[in-house]
């Protein structure tokens, strides 16, 4: 959903624990996107297809997922972060996050 200008926002609708992502639309070199907070590639408790869900939703809006080029994570607990790595095998986006989230990142497998 267009909030304003470039900026979307996708709210998490599912039943178990994800969170709100964004998008920052073609505001990167070869118009790539920047995604804020990709949540879980599938959640936990009820296996809700988190990533897909955002990827479809990024479609509904014009916006290609494939063009992802960064990842900004405000934190990362795993419904904030874990699709972070596999946006980045799937993309090549690089991911940007805090120094002092730097090892709890490695942690959960993500790659800084």
């Amino acid at each position: 959903m267009r909030l304003v200008g470039d900026l979307f926002a996708y709210v998490w609708s599912g039943k178990d624990n994800n969170c709100n992502s964004y998008a920052l639309a073609g505001v990167l070199k070869d118009n790539r996107h920047v995604v804020i907070d990709p949540g879980h590639v599938t959640t936990p408790a009820l296996q809700e297809p988190g990533l897909q869900r955002l990827r479809e939703e990024m479609e509904g809006d014009g916006l290609d997922p494939d063009a992802i080029g960064l990842v900004l994570l405000t934190h990362c607990h795993p419904d904030h972060s874990e699709a972070a790595t596999a946006i980045r095998e799937q993309t090549g986006a690089l991911v940007a996050l805090h120094e002092a989230e730097a090892e709890i990142y490695s942690h959960f497998g993500g790659t800084v």
